[in-house]
């Protein structure tokens, strides 16, 4: 019964883990993504990637870039989206459109104002994987300062274990500087 009782406490220690990583990933991911949104000045160039709905004759719309829409600009659609699932335009309470770009690997927000028919770039916000990546990264970390943190607590009395501790982690510390330095070099030379 002990065996059994360990090994449900271990898994949900296991879970409870794989949880607090996963919501540090999704955090800094996130918080990543907003700290790289871009905001315009009305004579600014916006993002490549930002894009406008435009109508065209036959009441239907499509997306244009701002490239292609300073080249051929096109009357833009002012009715929003009632149902949301890839590609939709939203009205803001403070009345600006925002386009989301929901694609696979990358999802988009181009905010804009219309006035006087003309579109007006407001700002532009990236959510992709090199946000996610970045985030388990960051999230790897802040949970090996975490686990750093709570054994220096356990062993705070104890000056030996103290000493042995960082001794056996600046073991470990060099030997995975040096598989990632072989690995870098690896890429690095091989690109």
């Amino acid at each position: 019964m002990k065996k059994f009782i360990h090994a449900i406490l271990s898994l949900i220690k296991t879970i409870g883990i794989v949880c607090l990583w996963c919501l540090l990933t999704a955090l800094i991911a996130i918080s990543l993504s907003k700290l790289e949104k871009e905001h315009y000045t009305p004579t600014d160039t916006p993002n490549e990637r930002f894009m406008v709905i435009a109508t065209d004759t036959d009441n239907g719309y499509y997306r244009q870039t701002w490239q292609e829409y300073q080249i051929n600009p096109k009357p833009p659609l002012t009715t929003p989206d009632k149902n949301c699932v890839e590609d939709c335009l939203k009205i803001l309470d403070n009345g600006n459109y925002l386009y989301i770009n929901d694609s696979p690997l990358i999802i988009t927000k181009s905010e804009y104002q219309i006035k006087d028919g003309k579109v007006i770039p407001i700002s532009f916000k990236t959510y992709h994987l090199g946000h996610i990546f970045v985030g388990m990264i960051g999230a790897f970390f802040v949970m090996g300062f975490l686990k750093y943190l709570i054994r220096i607590f356990q062993i705070r009395k104890d000056k030996q274990a103290m000493i042995n501790y960082h001794k056996k982690l600046a073991e470990n510390l060099l030997i995975a500087c040096a598989v990632l330095g072989i690995f870098w070099a690896v890429i690095y030379l091989t690109v």
